[in-house]
C-alpha cells in the first residue's frame, strides 16, 4: 500500500509524498500552535486520532470475529490458564527463538506457539509439550499454508516438525 504524508503549517500544504508504510493508515503531520502532533486517520472509519493509539473499531472487529466466526470451544482452550502457563514452558524453553527457522540456521524471534499435529486431527495430543512448536508468525502462516495445500506434504513436514522438537534437548542454547 502506498501511503501520502501531508506536513500542514498554518493552513498550508508545504509537502506532498508518497511513502510506503506498514499500516493501514493515512498519515498526517500537522503543526497546532507551538505543539507537533502526529495523527493518523484509521482506513476503516475515518476517525482522527493521535499516533501510536488504536482506534476502537479495531476492538469492535475482533469482537464481531470471535462472535460470528471463532470457534468457542477452541477459543474458550485458547483463553484458559492451562493453555497459557504451557504456552510460557513453550518459550522458555526455546529461549524465544523461533525453532523452526533455528534448525534452518536462521535466527528469528518466535510469538506462536504451534500445534504439530492440530487439536481436530489429534486432540489427545493438545496439551502435550511435544506436539508444540514455537514459531514466528512468518514461519506459522507459511507452515499452515504447506497443511492447507497438500496433504503429502502436511504429513512430511509434521514428521519434520517432531523431528524439530525431539531435537531440542541436544541443541545448544545461544
Amino acid at each position: 500500500m502506498v501511503y501520502t504524508i501531508i506536513v500542514k503549517c498554518e493552513s498550508e500544504y508545504i509537502k506532498k509524498s508518497s511513502v510506503k508504510t506498514a499500516g493501514d493508515f493515512l498519515v498526517q503531520k500537522i503543526f497546532l500552535g507551538s505543539e507537533k502532533m502526529l495523527m493518523k486517520i484509521c482506513a476503516k472509519c475515518g476517525r482522527k486520532l493521535p499516533q501510536g493509539t488504536k482506534c476502537i473499531c479495531q476492538n469492535d472487529r475482533h469482537k464481531l470475529y470471535n462472535a460470528a466466526r471463532r470457534d468457542k470451544d477452541k477459543n474458550q482452550f485458547y483463553q484458559s490458564q492451562s493453555w497459557r502457563r504451557l504456552v510460557a514452558m513453550v518459550k522458555a524453553r526455546a529461549n524465544g527463538l523461533d525453532e523452526y527457522a533455528l534448525s534452518q540456521g536462521c535466527l528469528e524471534t518466535g510469538n506462536t506457539v504451534h500445534h504439530i499435529f492440530t487439536i481436530d486431527e489429534r486432540p489427545d495430543l493438545t496439551l502435550s509439550l511435544d506436539n508444540l512448536i514455537f514459531l514466528s508468525a512468518k514461519n506459522h502462516n507459511h507452515i499452515h499454508k504447506i497443511y492447507e495445500k497438500d496433504a503429502a506434504e502436511k504429513i512430511l513436514l509434521q514428521a519434520r516438525l517432531c523431528e524439530i522438537v525431539k531435537g531440542r534437548g541436544t541443541q545448544k542454547s545461544f
